[in-house]
């Protein structure tokens, strides 16, 4: 699946009812959101993010983490990056999961692999 592009990105302004309220409440919430995809409601999901040099039986952990979530009903939520972030992202999507990749300086900006998992994702979030 390719990456797409800008133009499938709509924004959610923090003054609108789809605005996640747990977002909202932080000290410095971003102003917009924007998503491609549709966001997944409950919002029952929980971030696995970790090194990018992290040794293999780390990767292995992150891995069988993002599965076991996944397979509980948990989005997994993480930046794509190489390492800890990646494992989670494959063990939540082979359990047929739903992951939300934050994205914060857009798509132009991400590196090679964090472009082919992404390409994979049914839903992600750009933070602006």
């Amino acid at each position: 699946m390719p990456i797409g592009s800008e133009s499938e990105v709509r924004a959610i302004k923090i003054d609108e009812s789809t605005y996640p309220a747990l977002l909202k409440s932080i000290q410095k919430p971003p102003s917009v959101l924007r998503i491609r995809g549709t966001l997944p409601l409950p919002w029952k999901m929980i971030a696995i993010s970790g090194s990018r040099a992290a040794p293999p039986p780390a990767l292995k952990a992150a891995y069988r983490i993002g599965k076991m979530l996944a397979q509980y009903g948990y989005t997994v939520v993480n930046g794509l990056a190489e390492g800890c972030d990646t494992e989670a992202t494959e063990g939540a999507l082979s359990a047929g999961g739903t992951v939300i990749g934050v994205v914060p300086r857009g798509l132009k900006a991400l590196q090679s692999r964090e472009k082919k998992l992404f390409g994979r994702l049914p839903r992600c979030c750009r933070v602006q």
